[in-house]
């Protein structure tokens, strides 16, 4: 009996030792991973702050910075050898692809256009702001994920095929796309950021434009970005149909 109990209570010693032990363990780890979350969170705050202030240097050269952007539901479609032998030189044009059109009933624009998209990125439409005058209907589609460039550079392998929900690009008139059955569309594909001041210059060629809608390209003056960096900016402009 005697013996019994001495085993009982060794048993017991060892299981207290070698729980302590893997409390010790746990409890280690514990600390270890909240050292790394706190520093986590004071680099996401140091971030943050420096976003803040770049954001302020950057408004006060360029204006605002877009806030809120909307990207519309899209996919990237890769072309066809045909496809690409058709629209392979044709990056960011709309004209001749058929799903480019409006319906205000439904309340969607829709939008298709050809793009380089190399293996490991992901050409996208950032952003659609209105641009429309009194007199015209115009839309700047803001597309990001590769240099404009190097873009032009190689031939065009997929299309960027999207929806947008009309009410979703603010001030974009429903109306009066409904009465001129006309919508001027811009491509711009650029990496670097982009502010008011740019969409005003998209605005200020709309108005040149008078009542006349017309497939112009707008030019714009190249961005200033980093110290001496600049360089032109790939854009092309068209008219869609609709009603």
């Amino acid at each position: 009996m005697k013996t019994n109990i001495l085993k009982v209570m060794s048993l017991l010693i060892l299981l207290s030792y070698f729980g302590c032990k893997d409390c010790e363990d746990i409890e280690t780890q514990l600390n270890s991973k909240t050292v790394e979350l706190r520093q986590a969170k004071d680099s996401i705050i140091s971030l943050a702050a420096t976003l803040e202030q770049c954001q302020i240097i950057a408004s006060k050269e360029y204006g605002t910075i877009l806030l809120n952007p909307y990207k519309p539901i899209q996919k990237l479609i890769e072309m066809t050898d045909a496809e690409k032998k058709t629209y392979g030189k044709s990056h960011f044009k709309i004209e001749s692809i058929d799903f480019n059109m409006f319906n205000t009933e439904k309340g969607e624009i829709h939008l298709k256009f050809p793009v380089y998209n190399p293996s490991g990125t992901s050409m996208e439409i950032m952003d659609i702001i209105n641009a429309s005058s009194e007199d015209l209907n115009a839309i700047v589609v803001l597309v990001d994920g590769f240099d404009g460039e190097k873009n032009r550079a190689s031939d065009a392998t997929h299309f960027i095929e999207a929806k947008a929900q009309i009410k979703r690009i603010k001030g974009l008139s429903k109306a009066m796309l409904a009465d001129h059955e006309q919508l001027k569309v811009y491509i711009l594909h650029d990496t670097a950021f982009y502010s008011d001041k740019l969409i005003d210059g998209f605005r200020a060629c709309v108005k040149s434009d008078g009542a006349e809608y017309e497939a112009n390209i707008c030019r714009l003056p190249p961005p200033v970005l980093i110290l001496d960096i600049n360089r032109p900016r790939e854009q092309e402009g068209d008219i869609i149909v609709g009603g």
